[in-house]
């Protein structure tokens, strides 16, 4: 498996988990249940640009090692 193929699968997994954590935390209705919703529907929407910026990451430091010469 290569890297961008793992990095796709634990981002579908804590997506996953984090829609079921939001949905939980939603009809829970404790006080502190309102700031665990507001973090998990944050990190729902943090993790899959974290994920598109290590992608980018990747492509650009394999070009990058490939023709040219660090100093």
């Amino acid at each position: 498996m290569n890297l961008r193929r793992i990095f796709a699968l634990i981002g579908v997994f804590l997506i996953l988990l984090l829609y079921g954590a939001s949905l939980v935390l939603g009809i829970i209705g404790s006080p502190k249940a309102l700031d665990l919703l507001l973090a998990a529907l944050f990190c729902t929407m943090v993790i899959p640009a974290m994920i598109y910026g290590c992608s980018i990451l990747l492509k650009n430091s394999r070009r990058s090692g490939n023709g040219r010469d660090l100093k």
